[in-house]
């Protein structure tokens, strides 16, 4: 286990407020809040394991994660365990921020350190004393929204292979099998200077999604370059398979192409998807 300025004390403030989401906690709340009233009354037929959520700048994919998001309301998660990739190079496999906290404009989540003590004993994990990754922290906000308090555990997969999915999942398995926590898993789909392109390609990952298969999921968004999350989502559906999640549920997607009208130049797929099974 590598410590890079372990801090069980401090905040690992926002790499993003003001930016990829508004930076007061009144603006904040407005959007997310929003996000979530602008999605119909909809349920999932069972148990909600996991959600698939993306993570761009709120103006893009924030609608699009509400629909995932939109489910927790009511409910009650005591912990969450989100998975994303690290875009930034920082080195190690598995990454986990070394403070107690992450903030966020509104307010502090609290990380398992407990947890992530336990799941270091059986992975390489590397504690960053800061980082700039959005792709973890997009997801924090919509959470404090629905959920309110919760412990987090956080981990960022660097290099996404498939042996890091099944060593991760194995290890979350081992430390939190016996309660099993809500997962997200947070990526973006296909990113392309072609609308066509991305239209295509995320048609293909996300029917390789719905069919839940992790290894089928994990080599059709490497060969197609279709998630940036593909490690994430493939590992989240392994252990949610072990937790009971037998089916996975395409809520909604789209593209910033569809989103903002601009179809010409870079274009970014998302989607929001909930893994359910057997009501309990």
């Amino acid at each position: 286990m590598r410590r890079e300025g372990d801090s069980r004390n401090g905040v690992r403030s926002s790499a993003i407020a003001g930016t990829w989401y508004p930076g007061t906690a009144e603006s904040l709340a407005a959007m997310v809040d929003g996000f979530l009233a602008g999605v119909p009354e909809q349920s999932v037929p069972g148990r909600l394991v996991g959600l698939v959520a993306p993570h761009a700048g709120y103006v893009y994919s924030g609608q699009v994660a509400a629909y995932g998001y939109r489910l927790l309301q009511g409910q009650h998660h005591p912990r969450v365990v989100v998975l994303s990739p690290c875009h930034v190079p920082y080195p190690g496999r598995f990454l986990v921020t070394g403070m107690r906290f992450y903030g966020t404009p509104l307010g502090t989540v609290e990380v398992d350190q407990a947890a992530v003590d336990r799941l270091a004993e059986q992975l390489p994990i590397t504690r960053l004393r800061a980082d700039e990754e959005h792709s973890l922290e997009i997801q924090l906000p919509f959470l404090q929204r629905t959920l309110g308090e919760f412990l987090l555990v956080p981990v960022m997969l660097r290099d996404q292979t498939w042996e890091d999915c099944q060593e991760l999942a194995e290890a979350l398995d081992g430390v939190l099998g016996g309660e099993r926590p809500l997962l997200v898993a947070s990526s973006d789909l296909c990113h392309a200077y072609s609308y066509r392109q991305v239209q295509e390609t995320d048609a293909a990952t996300l029917a390789a999604l719905q069919r839940g298969d992790a290894h089928g999921f994990w080599q059709t968004a490497w060969r197609l370059q279709g998630a940036c999350g593909y490690g994430a989502v493939a590992t989240v559906l392994l252990l949610g398979r072990r937790w009971g999640g037998e089916q996975v549920v395409l809520l909604h997607s789209t593209n910033s192409g569809e989103v903002t009208g601009q179809r010409s130049g870079y274009v970014v797929g998302y989607g929001a998807a909930a893994i359910v099974g057997p009501a309990a």
